[in-house]
């Protein structure tokens, strides 16, 4: 990865072609559940805790979602953001995705990997294998699948009942 690459917010993802954005309506997003995810302690962290004897626990909200198409299949859509943004600030917030569709995985998933926009957790990376040191062979194309943008339109509805707020 670069070391200026820039990190894509939700407004960025959105930015696709009107042709996948038509096909994601017809798709029914099913919201699965959210896990707290902890942040690994930073070294500025350790030290702090050594001089004020106090730890702040760091975490982010993944965000789980079944997405069925119009074939029948079911995919897995994961987002990953950071808790306490408010819905006026949400097309600003920083987010990973993933979804276990073949287009995600062959056109997205290198990309976003690549601006630290891709969920990495166990399952994710050993799904999607190679296609995370592999680049997409075609040139043109968009930040996520249809399942995502689905996924994200759904998610913008359900801020509310998600508890995205630090506990």
């Amino acid at each position: 990865m670069a070391l200026f690459t820039k990190t894509l917010t939700i407004k960025d993802l959105l930015n696709l072609d009107d042709g996948r954005i038509d096909r994601s309506k017809n798709l029914t997003v099913k919201y699965v559940g959210t896990e707290n995810v902890l942040i690994p302690m930073r070294f500025i962290d350790k030290v702090l805790k050594i001089i004020t004897g106090k730890v702040k626990l760091l975490y982010t909200k993944l965000v789980r979602y079944e997405v069925k198409s119009d074939s029948g299949s079911v995919y897995t859509v994961f987002i990953k953001v950071s808790p306490g943004f408010t819905i006026d600030q949400f097309y600003k917030q920083r987010v990973e995705v993933f979804c276990s569709c073949a287009d995600f995985m062959y056109r997205a998933a290198y990309n976003l990997n690549n601006t630290n926009n891709l969920v990495k957790i166990k399952a994710t990376t050993e799904h999607l294998g190679q296609a995370l040191k592999i680049k997409p062979t075609k040139v043109s194309t968009t930040p996520i699948c249809k399942h995502v943008y689905a996924v994200i339109q759904q998610f913008k509805k359900d801020y509310n009942k998600l508890n995205l707020i630090y506990n």
